[in-house]
């Protein structure tokens, strides 16, 4: 039997709800390119083996792949820097 943890209905719930706060002012809002920024902060100073496995996976994609044989995707990177140069704590 599948069940969701109540933590995560607790977590979306309350995203949805930011979300749709952004989004009544500012039709343009994401509250994922508000979070971001300190995502990358978060994953580029982290030393927790569950940050380093989510960098990974989000520069050389999929989790399953050798990163010694893959190609870093430049975009990523890039973007993953600007956020974290645009981060204010």
């Amino acid at each position: 039997v599948f069940a969701i943890p109540d933590y995560f209905v607790y977590m979306s719930r309350a995203f949805s709800t930011l979300e749709g706060i952004g989004l009544s002012s500012n039709e343009d809002y994401s509250i994922v390119s508000e979070a971001f920024p300190y995502l990358s902060k978060r994953l580029l100073t982290d030393d927790s083996p569950r940050a380093k496995a989510a960098l990974r996976s989000m520069v050389y994609g999929a989790e399953d792949k050798d990163a010694s044989n893959a190609t870093p995707n430049l975009s990523k990177v890039l973007s993953m820097g600007d956020g974290f140069t645009s981060y204010s704590s």
